[in-house]
């Protein structure tokens, strides 16, 4: 850490996941201080100024866009120093794009989405995806605003980067991922079995354009169809934290384009993880992907 960089670890109230590691006296707890420390360092020109003191409060949001900063980087893509707080999170130069980072939470009430050791034994898949819907929700919004105020112009192209690692169901993947079926109507997989054959003849996916919350009220999951979205290139989501980072810098990401967007992405434009292409037809969608090699 440079000498005159105040360290990210600070004295004052703070959530339990902040002081566990600001306490922690050995062991992998040291170790993973130590880290963050050292991550802070190589990031902090990239993000927000104050963001140690918002991670004493919200602790995953924080560190998921230090993540996000260090894994661009790693990855070959060159950042903007961060001079606006109140812009998007991080300024991805190469290719031009804004980056807003959200770290949604398990929900409330009856919307609750279980921890996986209070779960019933099974997950109930749509609540994850309902709570990855809010995420969304809440930074297209939050975009709304940025182009009304001219912080950003309507052809930048924006992504809204979803780490799920608060909503521990969410890292019990569906056949299409959790962030795919929010985004688009991918329901559950459907198989056509020929008895007389013993062989299954055709298979496919239940066109799930909404699902619906505990009071029973519909939420669309056709934001990147029906037009409603146009000004989100794609979504970037990954289920890490500070305890359960990528073997390298993003691997296990998964970005979804959007079809319907004015501001896209070229393909290959985050050269990690996996990368998802959605085509419109008119009897429904089909999707394909590519997986990027690691470092």
């Amino acid at each position: 850490m440079p000498n005159d960089q105040a360290p990210f670890f600070r004295s004052g109230p703070a959530c339990e996941r902040y002081e566990f590691y600001r306490n922690a006296t050995g062991g992998r707890p040291l170790e993973t201080r130590s880290e963050i420390e050292r991550l802070w360092s190589r990031v902090s020109r990239f993000v927000d100024d104050d963001l140690p003191e918002g991670a004493m409060q919200h602790f995953a949001a924080r560190y998921w866009e230090m993540e996000l900063a260090e894994a661009f980087l790693a990855r070959g893509l060159r950042l903007a120093d961060k001079s606006d707080a109140l812009g998007p999170d991080l300024h991805v130069l190469t290719p031009p794009c804004a980056v807003e980072a959200i770290v949604p939470g398990p929900g409330s009430g009856s919307d609750l989405v279980p921890s996986l050791l209070d779960g019933p034994g099974w997950v109930d898949h749509e609540k994850v995806i309902l709570r990855l819907r809010a995420a969304i929700k809440e930074k297209h919004e939050k975009y709304l605003q940025y182009v009304l105020k001219e912080v950003l112009s309507p052809d930048e192209p924006f992504v809204v980067a979803i780490n799920g690692c608060e909503v521990e169901m969410a890292m019990l993947e569906q056949t299409v991922p959790y962030i795919v079926s929010a985004v688009l109507p991918f329901g559950g997989l459907v198989l056509t079995f020929d008895i007389e054959k013993s062989d299954v003849v055709r298979e496919g996916y239940d066109f799930r354009s909404e699902v619906r919350n505990a009071k029973g009220a519909p939420v669309s999951t056709t934001a990147f169809g029906d037009g409603s979205h146009t000004g989100i290139s794609g979504v970037l989501y990954s289920w890490s934290n500070e305890a359960n980072r990528p073997k390298f810098a993003g691997g296990g990401y998964l970005f979804v384009h959007n079809p319907t967007a004015t501001n896209a992405l070229p393909p290959g434009a985050f050269p990690f993880g996996r990368e998802y292409f959605v085509t419109q037809k008119e009897n429904g969608y089909s999707l394909r992907w590519c997986d990027h090699p690691p470092p």
